[in-house]
């Protein structure tokens, strides 16, 4: 679990911080948002992995995901020996779309 908190912070403080606007939020209430947001997008990121799973465990061998979500590659590139059999056995396929 310290390694999925690690990885969480180092993505999560990565996208937020790019994200210049934290509620108008300045000091230690920039800092908390700053964590809330970490938090919330780490959360998601772990559903979302339990769910690519579940339907691994059910015979979905093939991934595809809008976009690209490197850690996802990096743990089916068995880069993240401590994440679960079933992400690490995933294909997956990045879907790179483009407007007209």
């Amino acid at each position: 679990m310290a390694e999925v908190d690690r990885h969480e912070r180092i993505f999560g403080v990565g996208v937020h911080r790019r994200s210049r606007r934290l509620g108008g939020a300045s000091g230690d209430r920039a800092a908390e948002e700053l964590e809330r947001r970490i938090r919330r997008s780490s959360d998601y990121f772990l559903e979302e992995f339990a769910v690519f799973c579940c339907l691994k465990e059910r015979g979905l061998q093939v991934m595809l995901y809008p976009g690209s979500f490197d850690t996802l590659y990096e743990i089916a590139e068995g880069r993240h020996e401590g994440a679960p059999k079933e992400l690490r056995d995933l294909i997956v396929v990045s879907l790179q779309l483009r407007g007209r």
